[in-house]
């Protein structure tokens, strides 16, 4: 095994020893109150799987969901959210708070991580800048599962740079219990020591995998953590990754080439210069190429290793995501932003003096990316503030036409479920809810033979254009990567139907219909 961290210099205080836990401490604050708005939002999209989960197993104790699909995700956040509830009651605030308290935690390990590459106010500032990170702040309060292996990811690389192998094999083992793709740190860690370990012992290959492998097996643990969830999780289903279409859609349809090396473009864009981020790279690139490195004899020796795991987590979180996974999302890199912005950061800080200035460059760039823009421009609702106009909209259209009356409503995912489960926040009772696959004219009209009431109708892909990465060699018929859906006057005029509510926020937009006559008559013909 190689070299832990090289020995900090000592021979210029840095005040920041003393007053950077204040600072960090100050900057979590700001964060959780920024945040307090925000804490009785419904469940939104995602969330209406994962909040399901985690609610099974508070009411029956079970690890396996049972009111939604099973899905090959271990079942840690789900515990978590389970033992708020039990705490302090079932509840959308109760949630969202339990996740605020991870995202904390996560800053926390940020900040620990950055100070062992930087000194000054470097990390802290790293630390303010990746709390602000519109994907970042947004994650912070949603009940979705990578802030989690985030901040356990990066406690672990803080354990593992500072040579604390047990606790390393810990952390990383409960990374990996709250999702499955944080396997890639304990990985990259092993890849690195053994790079290191062939190189600089000169030995042969077997020799250096015995070496690397006698040092490294608390690394083993996460290993057997995740072995242990897939065993238990066939055990209890019949299935190692979960029910046929989860597997089909993030196994056998994503690995083919030309969608590997699209998504990995994707995947790129998103962690490199997706919502502004790229006013941070590209200074940093701009910088680096332009400028030597300042000399600094307080800093820090050259943390060749420390380094050298972060990059490799890097491409090995990319690289990974581009062959597993049915869709490129930018929360599934949340791990990695605060890598990219601490090498940022600390390259800019190590050639200029006027760091701070790029840094509040940054700081108005990514605050600019927080909220949704009117036009459409390429980002998920859930990467920014355009969430909240997605909720705002379906609580008034569900309002429009509920008003205590059980309706039999038809809709897509995740509106059906917001109509079926009044506890997600949009509904005061359920609704007899027909859930279709996509507002297309086949999917209406098979629906048609339910006689709906109303139909509730939104686009999938508000906020963006289409992912022209995807969308150019994605299986037809897929609604991730454009299908062609109805508008509301079009379904009117399929389904002898008007539209009773119509609004739009931003670039988001939400819509309900009624069906006329008894028979809810559908005008045409199935399609050949």
């Amino acid at each position: 095994m190689t070299a832990d961290l090289e020995t900090r210099r000592t021979d210029t205080p840095d005040r920041f020893e003393l007053y950077g836990p204040l600072a960090l401490f100050a900057v979590i604050l700001c964060m959780i109150a920024a945040h307090l708005s925000l804490l009785r939002v419904p469940y939104f999209w995602d969330e209406t799987y994962f909040a399901p989960a985690a609610r099974d197993l508070f009411l029956t104790g079970k690890l396996i969901p049972f009111s939604v699909p099973v899905e090959s995700h271990p079942p840690l956040v789900y515990l978590w959210l389970a033992i708020w509830w039990k705490l302090f009651g079932f509840s959308i605030l109760v949630a969202r708070g339990a996740m605020l308290a991870v995202s904390a935690i996560t800053l926390a390990g940020v900040y620990r991580l950055a100070r062992l590459f930087t000194t000054g106010a470097v990390p802290i500032v790293v630390t303010a800048l990746t709390a602000i990170y519109p994907v970042f702040f947004v994650e912070s309060t949603l009940v979705q599962l990578d802030m989690a292996a985030a901040g356990l990811t990066l406690w672990g690389l803080v354990a593992c740079l500072q040579g604390r192998r047990w606790e390393t094999g810990l952390l990383f083992s409960l990374a990996v219990l709250a999702k499955e793709t944080a396997i890639a740190a304990p990985c990259a860690v092993l890849a690195v020591d053994f790079i290191l370990a062939l190189l600089d012992r000169k030995q042969s290959i077997g020799a250096s995998i015995r070496s690397v492998l006698k040092s490294a097996f608390p690394l083993l643990l996460p290993f057997l953590a995740l072995v242990c969830w897939f065993v238990w999780l066939h055990h209890m289903t019949g299935t190692f990754f979960g029910d046929a279409y989860y597997v089909r859609y993030n196994l056998d349809g994503a690995a083919r080439p030309t969608r590997i090396f699209l998504a990995c473009i994707q995947h790129l864009w998103h962690l490199l210069g997706y919502l502004n981020l790229f006013v941070l790279t590209g200074l940093a690139g701009i910088i680096c190429a332009a400028r030597p490195r300042l000399p600094a004899p307080g800093a820090p020796g050259q943390n060749t290793r420390g380094w050298l795991v972060l990059a490799v987590l890097t491409a090995g979180y990319v690289l990974m995501l581009s062959i597993v996974g049915g869709v490129t999302l930018a929360r599934y890199l949340l791990p990695l932003y605060p890598l990219v912005i601490l090498a940022c950061v600390a390259a800019i800080s190590s050639r200029v003096k006027w760091w701070p200035a790029v840094a509040g460059l940054a700081t108005l760039a990514f605050v600019a990316g927080l909220f949704p823009y009117t036009n459409r421009f390429l980002f998920r609702r859930d990467d920014n503030l355009a969430y909240l106009d997605y909720v705002a909209l379906h609580q008034a259209a569900i309002e429009s036409f509920a008003k205590g009356q059980k309706w039999k409503v038809v809709s897509v995912w995740p509106g059906s479920d917001e109509l079926s489960m009044p506890w997600l926040g949009y509904t005061k009772q359920p609704l007899d809810t027909t859930e279709i696959e996509s507002f297309t004219r086949q999917d209406l009209i098979a629906a048609g033979q339910n006689h709906p009431q109303y139909l509730l109708m939104f686009p999938r892909g508000a906020c963006k254009a289409g992912n022209p990465f995807l969308r150019a060699h994605g299986p037809r018929g897929d609604y991730f990567r454009g299908t062609q859906e109805l508008t509301p006057d079009e379904v009117a005029a399929l389904m002898n139907a008007r539209v009773t509510y119509r609004a739009q926020r931003n670039c988001d937009w939400v819509a309900v219909l009624k069906v006329a006559g008894p028979d809810n008559a559908i005008q045409g013909q199935p399609a050949h």
